[in-house]
């Protein structure tokens, strides 16, 4: 079976991207492009709503969860990059069969963590965004 597809025709969130030889990521890269595509994560509407909270249960909720966000975050990068390493042994001790309809398992890992990472990602800066902001409490 002989195919023009190459990784290019796949997203970096997809398995078959790294099964066809796409490369993932660094974390910087990845942090870039999130903030440049505007990506909220599946979190925004909740953010959205704690948003238009009063203060100072508004700014209280949002370092909460905040904390709580950048502690997973530091776990999704120690995961993404051992998956990294995981595609990288992977692709050295392993010849693929060009009839090979399937990815492996390390393909789909890899993908699940780019995409977790993503939108712990999207989540983070928007908490930022968030906080950032001053809200005058006479507005209110």
């Amino acid at each position: 079976m002989t195919s023009n597809v190459t990784y290019s025709d796949y997203s970096i969130g997809h398995p078959w991207y790294y099964f066809l030889g796409g490369k993932p990521l660094m974390p910087s890269e990845i942090a870039k492009s999130i903030k440049a595509e505007g990506f909220r994560g599946y979190r925004a509407d909740e953010f959205d709503k704690i948003d238009k909270m009063k203060e100072p249960d508004r700014s209280i909720k949002l370092r909460k969860i905040k904390k709580g966000v950048l502690e997973d975050f530091w776990n999704l990068i120690s995961c993404y990059r051992k998956r990294v390493r995981e595609l990288r042994e992977y692709n050295r001790m392993t010849v693929r069969d060009p009839n090979q309809r399937a990815c492996d398992d390390v393909h789909v890992n890899l993908s699940l963590r780019y995409c977790h990472l993503c939108h712990s990602f999207a989540h983070l800066s928007q908490l930022d965004d968030l906080l950032s902001q001053q809200l005058d409490l006479f507005d209110l």
